[in-house]
């Protein structure tokens, strides 16, 4: 009987001089007795990402794996497999015996090494073997790197790799690297599945011998039958009328998961950064409480306090009160540092100092409240020595419906991987006593920027979706342009039937078209957004786009 080890360490990224210290203590507490120790992620922390860490790596990671390599020298009975990342950033493995690295291989393609006449270890990319699997001839398949949480939910990679044990009579390991050795913006899950044919109870004893008998006896018969459904691929479909909210229709019970998971995300950028606090804009609307609460989450998971959230009111000439009534509950309803700071008189002096008298409401007015909200964040985080985030979504992003230099900058965005119909299901679906109310009544209030004064009663007189068109028809549009490759035409035909007896046609086909030409016009400022988790599958598919910023 052979024990597979898996590594478990979490220390700061690129420092490999504390990374090489807690992999070798991990190695001593490993079992003495016929072990391969199995470190999968990657072991640098490095990433692979930036002409930075690539230039540090020629020198500094062969002294690190030449220092575990030193610490392994005597124990014989341990087998060690390093995974890290290669200088063209591809998923690498260094196989370490008894003092020496015995090789170095690119693990993009299936290497295998003979440890003895029974055993066959074959070592591969999970990624890689998702996308071309095949029976092999190996007792024993380790897979290294990491599969990003928008490609296949937890479920079913765990009934894809169980099924490919059974298939190919062989013990599958993965383990997806700590959420918190990552240092980009790709969001992951945190799994281990250890499959060894008899048992699928996450066993890391794998009986060699046993597994080779059966692989001369059942592989003379019929391939296992496939019953698990995975998505590693965008699917083929009929023709059928779609659902009105596709985006939220294909994340389904997922989209909460993706939601929890960009609060990790922030959570491990401030760790790596070294930060405490985080700045909020709140406007008492859907996108800033969306930020607040992935904001909270975030503090939560590393222990810090509550006080540590500081939320910023900045009321313009064009705040309601229903926003302002909004802020107020949150306030009560939520724990964090809450700060007003009224943006009127200085918009007043700086639309003066530019030769603008202020009564002409137009895109200079409505931009200069924007900017100055941005410049208000941007000086309270460096005054505070917080992490700034932003707060406007994909919707919005995707037709440029923000202000270049204003919203659409910041330090880090937590929306931009959703759409306005993914953040109020997400929305929907928060069950907290406390602040349940609150968050129905911003839902329910009417989407804004609030660049245009009130009407007399005080309500709000700028509504975004008497501009855009209703968001769920905006985001049924980018659902079939981007993830279906649908033309303009054919997504108006395919909204007209699906939202028929809701909307006139006139009015879809005015929406969308209008929205397309927004799309073509702004994206230099898609370019220029903040960097921002990619946790949905809408938004890994359109990073993969290439649109020329001057395009219009």
């Amino acid at each position: 009987m052979y024990k597979v080890h898996i590594s478990d360490f979490d220390y700061s990224i690129c420092d490999l001089k504390l990374r090489s210290k807690a992999i070798c203590a991990d190695i001593d507490r490993a079992e003495k007795t016929s072990c391969i120790y199995y470190c999968p992620s990657d072991a640098t922390g490095l990433d692979g990402n930036g002409a930075f860490i690539r230039s540090r790596k020629s020198s500094e990671i062969n002294i690190f794996l030449n220092g575990i390599a030193s610490h392994c020298s005597g124990k014989k009975s341990i087998l060690v497999f390093l995974g890290f990342k290669d200088f063209e950033d591809n998923d690498s493995c260094a196989v370490i015996y008894d003092g020496e690295v015995l090789c170095i291989s690119n693990v993009n393609k299936q290497f295998s090494i003979d440890i003895s006449p029974d055993i066959r270890i074959g070592l591969l990319s999970v990624s890689s073997y998702l996308s071309c699997f095949s029976r092999n001839d190996c007792e024993l398949m380790l897979l290294f790197g990491s599969v990003e949480f928008w490609k296949t939910s937890s479920s079913d990679l765990r009934a894809f790799l169980d099924f490919s044990s059974k298939n190919s009579v062989c013990a599958i390991y993965y383990k997806s690297g700590l959420i918190s050795n990552k240092a980009n913006e790709r969001v992951y899950e945190s799994e281990e599945y250890c499959f060894n044919y008899f048992d699928s109870n996450s066993s890391k004893l794998v009986d060699i011998k046993s597994l080779k008998y059966l692989k001369k006896i059942l592989l003379k018969n019929e391939k296992v039958n496939c019953d698990f459904n995975i998505e590693c691929k965008l699917k083929e479909y009929e023709s059928y009328k779609f659902e009105s909210l596709p985006l939220v229709n294909m994340e389904g019970e997922m989209l909460m998961k993706c939601f929890e998971l960009v609060s990790e995300n922030l959570a491990n950028r401030m760790k790596n950064i070294g930060l405490s606090k985080i700045i909020v804009g709140l406007s008492g609307g859907i996108d800033s409480l969306s930020a607040l609460l992935i904001a909270r989450r975030a503090l939560h998971l590393l222990s810090i306090p509550c006080e540590n959230l500081i939320a910023v009111s900045m009321p313009g000439p064009g705040s309601s009160e229903q926003t302002k009534e909004n802020i107020r509950l949150l306030s009560k309803a939520i724990p964090f540092t809450f700060l007003e700071i009224p943006i009127i008189e200085a918009v007043k002096s700086h639309l003066s100092d530019i030769g603008h008298s202020g009564d002409i409401k137009d895109i200079v007015y409505e931009n200069a409240q924007a900017r100055e909200r941005t410049q208000i964040l941007l000086n309270l985080a460096n005054k505070y020595k917080a992490l700034q985030i932003g707060t406007s979504d994909f919707s919005e992003s995707f037709i440029g419906w923000c202000t270049y230099g204003g919203d659409q900058l910041s330090m880090f965005n937590v929306n931009l991987t959703f759409s306005k119909t993914q953040l109020i299901e997400i929305l929907k679906n928060i069950k907290e006593k406390t602040c349940e109310n609150v968050i129905r009544r911003i839902i329910s209030t009417p989407i804004s920027p609030e660049l245009i004064p009130p009407n007399v009663d005080g309500t709000i007189s700028q509504k975004t979706e008497e501009n855009v068109g209703p968001y769920e028809v905006l985001d049924f549009f980018i659902y079939l342009f981007i993830y279906r490759g649908y033309d303009v035409k054919s997504c108006i035909d395919e909204a007209c039937r699906t939202f028929d007896g809701k909307y006139l046609k006139k009015d879809i086909e005015n929406w969308i078209i209008k929205n397309y030409k927004r799309f073509l016009s702004s994206s230099f400022k898609r370019q220029t957004s903040a960097i921002h988790p990619i946790a949905t599958k809408i938004d890994a598919l359109f990073a993969t786009i290439d649109i020329p910023s001057s395009l219009s």
